[in-house]
């Protein structure tokens, strides 16, 4: 049976065609796939791939991490669609503090077996001041994320779409000497071609004692693009699309002879043109010195 229907597809809108519904589905998925896997590699540090704290000179931060992210819903400007997509993902992390003031970090996730894309970046705290019970810093940090080889991208495994990524981010962070903390960081993530660029905020919240740390956060994106999937514009490439949201989440850490384990969630209050995720990780953390 064939069905008349307007299809969408990259260079605008295509004429009125003829087709059956398996191709009209197929099409559908194979943009969804795309859309879904630079969705899920912004979502693959829950909270960011720095934090506010300065590692010291000579201490290595091993972490293993499994996550699971599932979502029912994707979300444009003007449509939701039912559409489930799930991901569990194994992401290797690793930060080194060259000096006290000085860190380098790195992480490399795993999807069946296969690397996708690699980030490595590291921050400097620029400005340090201490009053009292209080203490306030703030970093300049930059990372960079590079495919590590050429995989697929137009399927429901792949993280990235093999689009180098650079990212400049300003962190400050005040600390109390009970292990209260808040944190804020802002940093623009220009991407090159076929992903969107952005803007991106976050807060922080959290306390931290000799063995438990505890967390809360929220994190913002602002897409650059103007243009929706599924939308009435045309639209050229998907950088044209503007892909937004706002995150919650947080964390718990539990840490004895240098070796700890984590639990974290994280959840995507508003989307736009994205997946309504929801995610769960576990790891374990190693601490060494050298």
């Amino acid at each position: 049976m064939d069905y008349y229907i307007l299809i969408k597809i990259n260079e605008g809108y295509g004429k009125l065609f003829s087709v059956s519904k398996r191709i009209y589905y197929m099409k559908l998925t194979i943009v969804l796939f795309i859309v879904f896997s630079f969705f899920l590699k912004e979502n693959l540090f829950a909270q960011g791939l720095f934090d506010g704290f300065s590692k010291g000179k000579g201490n290595i931060d091993l972490a293993l991490t499994g996550s699971y992210q599932s979502s029912q819903k994707y979300v444009s400007a003007s449509k939701t669609i039912i559409y489930p997509r799930s991901q569990a993902i194994v992401n290797v992390f690793g930060a080194y503090g060259f000096t006290d003031k000085w860190d380098f970090v790195g992480s490399i996730p795993f999807v069946f077996d296969r690397i996708q894309d690699i980030t490595l970046g590291t921050k400097y705290a620029f400005l340090k001041k201490e009053k009292k019970s209080f203490s306030f810093t703030s970093f300049g940090a930059f990372s960079v994320s590079v495919p590590s080889h050429n995989y697929p991208t137009e399927i429901k495994n792949a993280v990235g779409q093999r689009a180098v990524q650079l990212s400049p981010r300003f962190i400050s962070q005040l600390h109390h000497s009970s292990g209260v903390f808040l944190q804020a960081q802002v940093g623009y993530q220009y991407a090159f071609s076929p992903v969107p660029s952005s803007t991106q905020y976050s807060v922080k919240g959290g306390w931290h004692g000799n063995h438990v740390y505890v967390d809360a956060w929220f994190d913002q994106q602002i897409g650059q693009g103007d243009k929706d999937f599924l939308g009435t514009v045309p639209y050229t490439s998907f950088r044209e699309f503007n892909f937004s949201y706002q995150r919650i989440g947080t964390t718990l850490y539990y840490g004895v002879n240098n070796w700890g384990v984590s639990l974290a969630y994280s959840g995507v209050l508003n989307v736009r043109n994205g997946w309504l995720f929801q995610s769960i990780s576990v790891g374990l953390i190693r601490k060494f010195k050298v």
